[in-house]
C-alpha cells in the first residue's frame, strides 16, 4: 500500500496527505473516474514495473506506459481518447437544463447542405415533422401529437427500434426549429436545423446539428456503426477486409500504423540507392535502430530500441527491388514488431537531386494501443521518420559525422559503406 502511495505521489495525483491534486484546465473526467484511473493507474505501473525490472519484459514496459497513462488521466482530469470522441463525464454547473443531452456529453454531428430552394419553402416542409423519414432512412416515423410534441421511431440494431417523445424548445419561423427529447427516452436527444440564404441568391444553406446518448454510450455507438473518433484521430484503422490482403506483406493494408515521408536530396538516385541498400548504414541516421546486419542474400536482422530501455528484433527480407528506383522489405515469421517498409528514389525534374519518398507500417508492441500510447509520450513515428529523413539528407549531402548510440561522433563520412 506504501508504493501505491508512493507512486500516486510521485506522479502528482495526490499530496503528501493523500489529497488528490485537482487541475480543472481541460477536465473532461469525471471524479468518480479519475479516482479509479489513479488507483488503477498506480496499481497497473507498479506491476509493469516490477515485471519490467525482474524480467526486461516487453510487457511489463508495455503495462507501465499503459498504467503511466492512467495515472495522468486521474491525475489533470483530462483524457486525449474522451477529446478525440467529443465525450466529457466531468459534472459542469453551466448544463442547460432546457436540453435533454448537454453541451459536454454524448455524440455530436454537425452538417451542412445548399439547396436551391428558398428558406420558407424548406422551413415548412421541414417543420411538418412526418415529413422527416422521407429522406433519414434511421427514422420509422414521427407523429405530431399536442402543443409542439411529436412521437419517433427510429431503426435500432438487431431489427428491434427504439422510440422517444420530443417537443419543439425554440424556434423562429423561416430560420430555425430547435427540439429535444423529453423524460422516459430511450435515447436522450436534441436537435436543431437552420435555414440560411446562401450567398449570391443561390438557394438556401440548411445547416443541422445533432446531438444524442446512443444507449449503452460511446462503445455501442462504436459496436453498431464500426466507427470509431479515437482511432480516426490516431490514424488506426483495425477493420480487416477478408480476400484483400496481400500474402506477400507482413503487415496487412487494413491493419497496424502508417507512416510516410519524403525529402529531396541534392545526390543522385544512384548514390542514395546504394546507400540505403546497405543495411548496416541505416542506424546512423535511423536513431530508433541500434543495428542491422545482412545475414544472408535478400535477408538481414533488425534490433530496434523500444520503451523502457528495452529492444525489439526481427528478422527481414527484400521482396521487390528496382535498382536505382525501389527497395521494398518486410520482416519474417517470428518478428517482435511486424512491419514492411519501402523506399523509392525519384529523379527530380527540377533543379536536379531526388526526391526519396519512405512508407512504413508496422504493428507496434500492444498493437494500435501501444502506439496510441506512445504517441502520449511524444514517440510520434510520422516525426520520427521525418528526423531520420533529413539526417540521412544531411549525411549525403555535406558528409557530417553522425552520433553514435552512445551520443558521441563515429567520425564517419558519407562515403563509408557505400
Amino acid at each position: 500500500m506504501e508504493s501505491m502511495q508512493e507512486a500516486l505521489q510521485q506522479a502528482g495525483v495526490v499530496d503528501s496527505k493523500g489529497t488528490p491534486n485537482i487541475q480543472s484546465s481541460g477536465t473532461n473526467v469525471g471524479e468518480t473516474e479519475r479516482w479509479a484511473s489513479a488507483i488503477g493507474g498506480g496499481a497497473l505501473a507498479v506491476y509493469g514495473v516490477s515485471r519490467l525490472l525482474s524480467g526486461g519484459s516487453l510487457g511489463g514496459a508495455a503495462l507501465a506506459l499503459v498504467g503511466s497513462c492512467l495515472i495522468y488521466r486521474g491525475a489533470t482530469g483530462h483524457c486525449n481518447v474522451y477529446e478525440a470522441a467529443g465525450i466529457n463525464t466531468a459534472a459542469s454547473s453551466t448544463t442547460n437544463p432546457v436540453v435533454s443531452v448537454s453541451a459536454d456529453r454524448g455524440i455530436k454531428v454537425e452538417k451542412s447542405i445548399t439547396i436551391n430552394k428558398s428558406p420558407e419553402e424548406l422551413y415548412n416542409f421541414w417543420r411538418r415533422f412526418e415529413n422527416l423519414p422521407r429522406f433519414m432512412n434511421h427514422l420509422e416515423s414521427v407523429t405530431t401529437t399536442a402543443g409542439g410534441r411529436s412521437h419517433w421511431v427510429a431503426k435500432a440494431p438487431a431489427g428491434s427500434s427504439v422510440e422517444w417523445d420530443a417537443e419543439v424548445y425554440n424556434e423562429k419561423e423561416n430560420e430555425l426549429i430547435a427540439w429535444r427529447s423529453l423524460d422516459g427516452a430511450d435515447v436522450d436527444n436534441a436537435g436543431s436545423v437552420r435555414f440560411e440564404p446562401a450567398s449570391g441568391g443561390r438557394g438556401t444553406t440548411v445547416r443541422v446539428t445533432l446531438r444524442y446518448d446512443p444507449p449503452g454510450g460511446a462503445l455501442v455507438y462504436r459496436g453498431t456503426t464500426g466507427h470509431c473518433n479515437m482511432y480516426e484521430a490516431l490514424g488506426i484503422n483495425t477493420a480487416g477486409t477478408k480476400g484483400t490482403d496481400n500474402p506477400v506483406v507482413s503487415v496487412s493494408a487494413t491493419r497496424g500504423i502508417k507512416v510516410e515521408k519524403s525529402v529531396k536530396i541534392n545526390k543522385s538516385p544512384e548514390e542514395l540507392f546504394r546507400f540505403w541498400r546497405r543495411f548496416e548504414n541505416l542506424p546512423r541516421f535511423m536513431n530508433h535502430l541500434e543495428s542491422v546486419t545482412t545475414t544472408s542474400e535478400g535477408r538481414s536482422h533488425w534490433v530496434a530500441r523500444a520503451p523502457a530501455g528495452t529492444t525489439v528484433e526481427w528478422d527481414a527480407e527484400v521482396y521487390n527491388e528496382k535498382e536505382n528506383e525501389l527497395i521494398a522489405w518486410r520482416s519474417l515469421d517470428g518478428a517482435d514488431v511486424d512491419n514492411a517498409g519501402s523506399v523509392r528514389f525519384e529523379q527530380s525534374g527540377v533543379g536536379g537531386g531526388t526526391t526519396v519518398r519512405v512508407t512504413l507500417r508496422y504493428d507496434p508492441p500492444g498493437g494500435a494501443l501501444g502506439a496510441a500510447v506512445a504517441r502520449l509520450f511524444g514517440e510520434n513515428p510520422e516525426q520520427q521518420i521525418e528526423e531520420d529523413l533529413n539526417r540521412f539528407k544531411q549525411v549525403m549531402e555535406t558528409g557530417a559525422t553522425t552520433p553514435t548510440n552512445e551520443g558521441q561522433t563515429s567520425g564517419r563520412s558519407a562515403g563509408a559503406g557505400k
